[in-house]
């Protein structure tokens, strides 16, 4: 089998495919979305827990581990979520649909600008994007972002850092997060430190 995960913003679902590519269980756990005022919100700990609750029912179904050849994974991109060298999450996820780093975006768009950044990005820019809503860590929560080990960008980059001990995140998510140079495939670090970023808090791109 292949135990399919997507870490939506309503729900986690999980989907057990055969060899044959037939479902054979499947499981659906909804998640909370937390509302301050234009801020969203979600805990990363409940995709770990819901993500966990599917895999349960599973085995509880009667799959065995040996059977499970392959785990895959998706979820939401655009995210921030800090976290602790302990794979502990040290805040809520600012979601993809949280712009309320639009002020942060305009100030690295004026610094980097936006020819330059549409040139290595091919892409928008605008505060739904992790880089400016890291730079709005800094400047609103820096207690946060100086306790933050690492931020990763898509819900399933924290589970799959739960399951493996390692923050990376794939080349699709990355290309959302308005850092990340796409004939290169790599982080602009040098980005990072214009804009008075640590780029040691980037997850690994693979």
């Amino acid at each position: 089998y292949i135990a399919t995960y997507d870490i939506g913003t309503t729900a986690v679902k999980g989907v057990l495919m055969s060899s044959d590519g037939k479902s054979a269980m499947e499981k659906s756990v909804t998640l909370e979305t937390l509302f301050r005022g234009d801020y969203k919100e979600q805990r990363p700990l409940d995709w770990y827990s819901a993500f966990c609750e599917i895999s349960n029912y599973f085995f509880e179904k009667g799959l065995q581990p040996g059977e499970v050849s392959g785990i895959a994974m998706s979820g939401q991109m655009q995210d921030l979520i800090p976290v602790a060298g302990d794979l502990s999450p040290i805040g809520n996820a600012i979601l993809y649909s949280d712009g309320r780093a639009e002020a942060q975006a305009r100030e690295i768009a004026g610094r980097i600008g936006m020819e330059e950044i549409a040139a290595s990005t091919g892409n928008h820019f605008d505060g739904s994007m992790p880089f400016p809503k890291l730079l709005w860590m800094k400047e609103e929560e820096p207690a946060l972002y100086h306790a933050a080990e690492k931020v990763l960008i898509s819900s399933k980059d924290y589970v799959n850092a739960r399951l493996t001990g390692q923050f990376t995140t794939d080349v699709t998510s990355a290309s959302t997060a308005g850092l990340m140079d796409i004939h290169k495939k790599c982080w602009n670090l040098d980005w990072m430190e214009r804009i008075g970023l640590d780029g040691e808090k980037l997850p690994e791109i693979r």
